[in-house]
């Protein structure tokens, strides 16, 4: 089901003296914009999600940062070059860029088959460093379309391992098992799949 949002500039509602009133949508807070975009853009395919809140972040100043912020809370990594650029963008000086992207990132989604196992430009993505450039990032999801419904068969291999800079990211120490260390809070986190 899709929900489709429309911020008019113009004619929304008319008066009795039927004068267009403009509804002040660009002095609406900061967080309740954002509010409005993640639920527009959570309701829509990754790739028109992301056409329309790029193009929602260029309608007016009011509108950029917190439509920004609702595209790089998850950052939508469709392709390879996308995720490449995003490794890019997260690895400049803040003050280099109009706003902290780094700050944005909570989450990221990674498709195992085509962006992590495959290389762009002859390089692999930089997982390590992605997770490193967000300090405040919760979640790193993997995923493989082998792992949807009906379920692939637990003897057939992936060919593709977590990479040591991940854990070197995350401050964990890996012994070739399930349970690693973590050595700045000297607890063990458990692998699962």
């Amino acid at each position: 089901q899709r929900v489709e949002v429309v911020i008019a500039q113009q004619d929304v509602t008319t008066k009795d003296d039927d004068t267009a009133v403009v509804p002040p949508w660009a002095t609406l807070p900061y967080m309740i914009l954002k509010q409005i975009f993640r639920f527009a853009y959570g309701s829509m395919d990754d790739k028109a999600g992301v056409e329309w809140l790029l193009a929602t972040s260029r309608m007016c100043r009011a509108f950029s940062e917190p439509a920004l912020t609702a595209l790089y809370e998850c950052p939508p990594l469709l392709t390879r070059p996308m995720a490449h650029k995003l490794v890019e963008l997260l690895a400049k000086d803040p003050s280099e860029t109009t706003y902290k992207y780094r700050q944005k990132v909570l989450k990221f989604r990674i498709d195992v088959e085509e962006i992590t196992a495959k290389t762009y430009k002859g390089q692999h993505l930089d997982v390590g460093k992605l997770v490193t450039n967000s300090p405040r990032i919760g979640v790193v999801d993997f995923y493989h379309r082998k792992d949807a419904s009906p379920f692939r068969q637990l003897d057939e291999s992936l060919k593709w391992s977590y990479p040591n800079s991940l854990f070197e990211a995350l401050g964990v120490q890996s012994n070739n098992s399930t349970a690693l260390h973590n050595t700045n809070t000297d607890s063990v986190v458990r692998l699962t799949g």
